[in-house]
């Protein structure tokens, strides 16, 4: 669902919000991953490496660049970023409890809770830094997340029979 720009692009404030142009002078609108930083005419900078969102909705916010929490649709799949103030995806990261992946989307489970491995598949083998804690996820810990990106801190949780113990967010030991 991630968009590769052909050729150079760059992006552009225009009434305070950033909008990105290919080398044509067309607008582009989506995911898209940068590699290397993205020059900004006006504004506050260039755009870091990174995933950013640029609107698909129709209208006036046609191609501006998101930030928050934002909700985007790729062939009937819903798919839940988090973009800071500059409009850069977390990645490998738990901000407010709920963990971003390497590419940006919300990991969220199937049915109300589920217990997931963190793996190299879906995150950089690198620790996950946790907001507002010292704590980290390594490759391998076992969470415990909900179906809105909720990762339980602590305390037990039992899921199909299944007793969980959970410390940092890492589940500890389980017990049938």
């Amino acid at each position: 669902a991630v968009g590769d720009p052909i050729g150079q692009v760059a992006a552009k404030v225009i009434s305070s919000k950033t909008y990105l142009f290919d080398s044509t002078g067309e607008m582009l609108d989506g995911v898209y991953q940068f590699t290397n930083e993205v020059d900004r005419v006006g504004g506050a900078g260039n755009l870091e490496a990174g995933f950013y969102y640029f609107n698909k909705k129709e209208g006036s916010v046609n191609g501006q660049m998101a930030t928050g929490k934002t909700a985007v649709t790729f062939d009937g799949e819903t798919y839940n970023y988090y973009f800071d103030k500059k409009g850069k995806a977390y990645t490998n990261a738990v901000v407010d409890g709920t963990l971003y992946k390497a590419n940006g989307v919300r990991l969220d489970a199937e049915e109300s809770r589920m217990v997931y491995e963190i793996n190299g598949d879906d995150f950089d083998d690198v620790d996950i830094t946790i907001s507002n804690s010292t704590a980290t996820l390594k490759i391998g810990d076992e969470v415990v997340v909900s179906s809105t990106g909720k990762l339980k801190k602590s305390g037990t949780v039992t899921i199909d029979g299944t007793k969980y113990t959970l410390k940092d967010y890492v589940v500890q030991n389980s017990a049938e």
